[in-house]
């Protein structure tokens, strides 16, 4: 996910794009590592974006309010659905 898009969505603020940008580019190529992997069974897969994703949210929770959190975690919950089904039609 590009900050932009975080940053309107969550409605950050310039000292929490500042904090967040670097755990975001940390996350990125791991993300690309995995979803790109052709040694990896689809359920490995999905097992470390899992891993990837929880520390993500690690974190950047004590750099959100509680109404940023809980729209995160919505915007998290829909990216976590794709993916499943991404993963699903790739069986």
């Amino acid at each position: 996910m590009k900050l932009e898009t975080l940053a309107r969505g969550l409605q950050l603020n310039p000292a929490q794009k500042k904090e967040i940008l670097p755990i975001l580019q940390q996350e990125a190529p791991q993300l690309q590592a995995v979803k790109y992997s052709r040694s990896l069974s689809p359920l490995e897969k999905a097992v470390q974006l899992k891993q990837i994703s929880n520390s993500f949210d690690e974190r950047v929770q004590p750099l959100l309010t509680p109404q940023q959190w809980e729209k995160w975690h919505e915007v998290r919950a829909e990216e976590n659905r794709q993916i499943a089904q991404k993963l699903e039609s790739e069986h």
